[in-house]
This record gives structure tokens, C-alpha cells and sequence, in this order.
């Protein structure tokens, strides 16, 4: 029984440290495509997928990126060693829970949105980090925090016919700063977002009035579809985190698998296709973003793996290990073959990711049963 323990164990460290290479692998390709992918001599090249390296004029660099994520994955593994499952899942859950989860994801946005010319405009960023703060972060933290005190209940208002109300006061917040973003006429990008964020919000309660779809994922997905609209690759990097919030909401029995993966899944799409259609129908140009095409291609990267993996969770399938295996590396092959290799690396990382919680999970969590 012990040597059973120690091998779960051990296979979960090296899953983990394959996590790790990989995402440092990531670093290195992000590196190198920063070095040699400029299309500009000044400004924020985000088409080029790639971030200014000229730390000098004040640029996020490809190595920050790096070791930014290599300290914070060594961070997560050393915080996890003495946690329990269940009290990690209430963590995940409670940092992603979308108020709380806008606030850095906004701030990368807002930090992106603020060069003008490659020169930093801080009156721009903070006119832009307040209202993404007040609208799309604090009423509606505040409106849930009062209702769920209203109702007597948890924070995350489980019951699913309670959620109307602050569904209806966040399509309003993110409406009012939508509107204030459009008089101000600080950045189209953050403007049209905010339409975003009330319209998918508008759409979220619709869904939620039968099916109790995951805000979480949900409200996960519309900063890391813009940020991938902005950056590319680099934005889509955060999706990580993703399959990480999938365990998280199943395991505390606030969503099924279906209702987890499903809220990222009408998310992303949503937010990059509004995107591009408010852009047309409001006739407010946003900049050099990536195409609608890529921006596509890299949701399907991150989604892939976990829509397999929740398939093959609701069907009977004697050798499930197997056929999981079998259309991964299908998929792979799709990806490597017809798509840019920056899509094929953010469908390699998030698959990692998504083995690597699975087994992180075990018996819990029905993604290991289907794996090992």
C-alpha cells in the first residue's frame, strides 16, 4: 500500500516537471519570436505575436515571461505540497472567481492598451484601469457579496435560480462602462470589451434561467480572448489555468463537467466573434490585432483536450486510456500539420496541463479514471 502511495506520488512530481519544461520550452519559442518577429521599428507589434525586447523603453519582455511563469509554477508545486485537494480547489475557485479574476487579467489588458508610439501612457492606463476596476470588477463583486448575504448563501449563489440578480446588475455594470469608455474615447479595444463582457453576460443568464452553466469558466475566458486577440500565443498562455478551474468546480461539486467546460468553450468564441463584429457595426478600428482565423485556431488549442477529455468523462469506453492517447496524438498531428507552430505549442501545453491535473487529482476526478 505504501509503495502504491510513493508510485502515485512519484508519477505526479514527473508529471509536474514535464509541466514545467514544457512551459519553459514555451518561454524559449516566445524568446525567440520576440527577438526575430518585429513588424514595427516602434509601437507594440501585436500582430507579430511578439513583445518588444528593448527593456529600456519600459517593454514586457519574452524572458519576463519566462521565468515569471517558471517561478510561479516552482510557487504552485511548493504551496500544493501542504494542501490538501479540496482546500486547494476552494482556493482555485475563490481567485477565479470572475470579479476577482478580471482584476490582473484587465491589468495586462490595460498595460497593453497604453502605449502609444512604444511610449508608455500611465494618465491612459489609469483612466483605463479604473473603469475595467469599478464596472467589470467591483459592483459586480459587491452585488454578488450583497446578494448571496441577502439570500443566506455561499458566495458563489450555487442555486442556480438565484443568480438572475446579479447576472442583471453585471449586464448592467459592464453596459455603464461600456458607455463611459465610449465618451472618454481613451481605447476602442477596451470599449468594445466592455460591450462584450455585458452582452456574454446578457447571454450567460439567458442559458443559466435552464442550465446552470459555469460562470467561472465563463467569465475566465473573455480577458484571456482578448488578451489573445491583442498577443497572440502569449495571451493564450494563460489558458492554463483553465483546466486547472475545470477540476476545481467539478471536485466542489458547483458545476458537472459539461457545465465546467462549456462556459469556456461559448466564452472564448463569443468574445473574439463580437470582437470583430462590434468593430464592423461600430465602426470603432481597435489597431493591429490578430486575425479573427489565428485567434480561432488558438481557442481551439486550448479547448481541445478538455472537450476530449469531458467526452470521453459521460461514455463507457473499455480502453478509454487508449483512445485517449490515439486522438491526442491525432489532434497533434492536425495541429503540427495545418496550423502555425505557436497553435500546435499552446495545444501541447494545455494538454500537459490537463494530464498533469488530472493526475494531480486521482480518484476524484473522473479525467484520471478515463487516463490511467
Amino acid at each position: 500500500m505504501q509503495n502504491s502511495s510513493v508510485f502515485k506520488m512519484s508519477e505526479r512530481v514527473f508529471l509536474l516537471s514535464v509541466e514545467l519544461m514544457a512551459i519553459m520550452t514555451a518561454g524559449g519559442w516566445c524568446e525567440h519570436i520576440a527577438a526575430n518577429a518585429r513588424v514595427q521599428q516602434s509601437g507594440f507589434p501585436f500582430s507579430s505575436y511578439a513583445l518588444a525586447t528593448t527593456a529600456g523603453e519600459g517593454y514586457i519582455t519574452a524572458r519576463g515571461f519566462k521565468f515569471f511563469f517558471i517561478i510561479l509554477i516552482y510557487l504552485i508545486i511548493l504551496y500544493i505540497i501542504n494542501m490538501n485537494r479540496l482546500k486547494i480547489a476552494e482556493r482555485i475557485s475563490t481567485l477565479t472567481n470572475p470579479p476577482i479574476i478580471t482584476i490582473p487579467l484587465f491589468l495586462i489588458i490595460c498595460i497593453v492598451l497604453s502605449f502609444d508610439d512604444g511610449v508608455f501612457n500611465l494618465s491612459k492606463f489609469i483612466a483605463l484601469e479604473l473603469i475595467s476596476l469599478v464596472f467589470a470588477s467591483v459592483l459586480p463583486m459587491a452585488i454578488i457579496l450583497y446578494w448571496a448575504k441577502k439570500l443566506g448563501t455561499d458566495k458563489d449563489i450555487s442555486n442556480r435560480s438565484d443568480r438572475s440578480t446579479p447576472l442583471i446588475v453585471g449586464v448592467i455594470s459592464y453596459f455603464i462602462g461600456f458607455l463611459i469608455s465610449l465618451a472618454a474615447n481613451l481605447s476602442n479595444f477596451m470599449t468594445i470589451l466592455l460591450l462584450c463582457y455585458s452582452v456574454n453576460t446578457l447571454i450567460v443568464m439567458i442559458i443559466t434561467l435552464k442550465w446552470k452553466i459555469s460562470v467561472h469558466t465563463t467569465g475566465l475566458s473573455g480577458p484571456i480572448g482578448a488578451l489573445i486577440l491583442l498577443l497572440g500565443p502569449f495571451g493564450a498562455i494563460f489558458a492554463i489555468i483553465y483546466p486547472i478551474v475545470i477540476w476545481s468546480r467539478v471536485l466542489l461539486k458547483k458545476h458537472t463537467m459539461a457545465q465546467a467546460i462549456c462556459g469556456a468553450v461559448q466564452g472564448f468564441f463569443l468574445t473574439i466573434f463580437e470582437m470583430y463584429i462590434f468593430v464592423d457595426v461600430l465602426n470603432l478600428p481597435v489597431g493591429n490585432i490578430i486575425s479573427l482565423y489565428i485567434a480561432s485556431l488558438l481557442v481551439l488549442a486550448i479547448i481541445a483536450t478538455p472537450v476530449l477529455l469531458g467526452f470521453l468523462s459521460y461514455v463507457e469506453i473499455k480502453k478509454s486510456k487508449l483512445v485517449f492517447y490515439l486522438l491526442e496524438i491525432i489532434l497533434a498531428a492536425l495541429f503540427y500539420a495545418f496550423a502555425p507552430l505557436d497553435v500546435f505549442i499552446i495545444f501541447a501545453l494545455i494538454t500537459v496541463t490537463s494530464i498533469s491535473v488530472s493526475y494531480f487529482a486521482g480518484e476524484d476526478f473522473i479525467w484520471y479514471k478515463k487516463i490511467r
